[in-house]
């Protein structure tokens, strides 16, 4: 009986040293991350990182902070992980403080248009002339040159939702905006995905943990956790729950 009590409290000590409290946190970022009049957290990114934490046994507490200060606490190591970030968002550097997990999804950057607007964009130049409507702060290396010269005039938002409605009403000509933060907007201003028409692609990148190089140790649990969540169908699911249309009679371009 003691033997087998000594064994337990092995196991149980064993669990608890590879068990950590972690400080996590990401910018606001509609449908990925964002707060509740409770002061809850869900989201896409918020929702699959509870899940990772859970799977690997570790505690967490996450918070969402402007862009700035949160570069600032996870570059002095106040922040273990950026949970919604990705490599291409990141300057290339030697020696980096960080390392990236495996991504838990990627994120597709389209130009989007009224129905009806018969313009065809294959090169940044086809928007002269035009209002486009971007997230404030984004940056889109293209067409950033023709940005400040104002041959492509800019209509920037705190949020995409103002973007959207904004198109909706015409007011501007065209917004860039990720795919699935789209339908979830259709559904949040109500609108017909039917009143929109995609256009071209503007980038694909990687979503995953941004940690700090003290914690790369957690890295391969955190892969391995990444990759059942992908394999049983949990991350489709949490992505489905936030992009589902309200109205049934079509898909999001």
């Amino acid at each position: 009986m003691r033997s087998l009590t000594s064994f337990f409290l092995l196991f149980i000590m064993t669990h608890m040293a590879y068990a950590e409290q972690l400080n996590s946190a990401t910018a606001k970022w509609s449908p990925y991350a964002m707060e509740s009049e409770e002061s809850t957290l869900n989201g896409i990114a918020v929702d699959i990182f509870n899940q990772i934490i859970s799977r690997s046994g570790h505690t967490n507490e996450s918070t969402l902070l402007p862009t700035k200060r949160l570069n600032a606490l996870f570059d002095t190591n106040k922040i273990d992980i950026n949970f919604a970030d990705s490599p291409n968002w990141n300057p290339k550097r030697s020696g980096p403080q960080y390392v990236f997990s495996d991504p838990y999804m990627h994120v597709a950057e389209y130009i989007y248009f009224k129905e009806g607007n018969d313009l065809t964009v294959s090169q940044p130049s086809d928007l002269n002339g035009k209002i486009v409507g971007i997230n404030f702060g984004y940056y889109y290396e293209d067409f950033t040159p023709f940005f400040k010269k104002e041959s492509i005039r800019t209509y920037e938002s705190h949020t995409a939702n103002k973007l959207v409605s904004q198109l909706s009403a015409g007011r501007i000509d065209a917004i860039f905006l990720d795919e699935i933060a789209f339908k979830h907007l259709l559904n949040e201003e109500n609108l017909s995905p039917i009143s929109f028409k995609r256009g071209k692609q503007l980038s694909m990148a990687p979503l995953g943990l941004k940690i700090r190089i003290e914690k790369k140790h957690l890295r391969a649990k955190f892969n391995q956790v990444i990759a059942e969540l992908i394999k049983d169908g949990s991350i489709k699911q949490i992505i489905n729950n936030y992009t589902t249309p309200n109205n049934p009679s079509g898909i999001a371009p």
